[in-house]
Parts: C-alpha cells; structure tokens; sequence
C-alpha cells in the first residue's frame, strides 16, 4: 500500500478509511494476566470452551513449569486470546468464560 500511495497518491486518497460493507462478525481480544507470582502448576483456564464455528486464536502461556510474574502492562501479559464468530451473543458467551466464571487462569505455588 505504501508503494501504490507514492506511485499514485490519487488513487491512495480515493480509498475508503473503513470497509464499505459492514462486518459480518463480531469478536473480542482477551488480555490474559498474572494475578500471583510463582511456578505455574496449572492452566485451567486455558482449555477455552469452544462453541461451534467459533475462530479461537490464542497465543500465550500453555503449560505448567514457568516461573512468572505479575502482568503489570502487555510485555508481562500471560498471552491473547481472540474470539470471532457471527453471532455477537456467542462471543459474548465465551467472553464471559474469561472474565466472569473463570477469573483464575493459571494455578501457581
């Protein structure tokens, strides 16, 4: 895009600052956080329930044995989890898994 907007910066300013069509999906980023320091012995929280068709992409902490730190900003972040489905209520759903009935994600000693 850089290129096409030094090459021809007409065409560059002709191009929309958002989609023209609405989204079809609706999704949400999950920050995951340390609230204990220590060796993680477990993650519960990490075996994600996963509706049908909906795209769960996480990347962070999957096992035991790590010494870890409390998440203080994003470098110290345990990891990401991002949910995309149609339906917003199922993203809702799988939200709430994180923040209401799962507040602990990973066991430490």
């Amino acid at each position: 895009m850089t290129a096409g907007a030094l090459l021809n910066p007409e065409a560059f300013h002709n191009i929309p600052d958002k989609p023209a069509i609405p989204s079809k999906m609706s999704g949400d980023i999950v920050i995951l956080v340390f609230h204990e320091e220590g060796e993680v012995l477990s993650t519960p929280g990490h075996e994600v329930p996963k509706s049908p068709s909906l795209f769960v992409s996480a990347d962070g902490l999957t096992k035991a044995g790590p010494r870890v730190r409390y998440t203080i900003d994003l470098t110290t972040a345990s990891g990401v989890v991002v949910l995309i489905h149609p339906d917003s209520d199922i993203v809702q759903l799988e939200l709430n898994f994180f923040t209401i009935k799962n507040p602990v994600l990973d066991e430490t000693k």
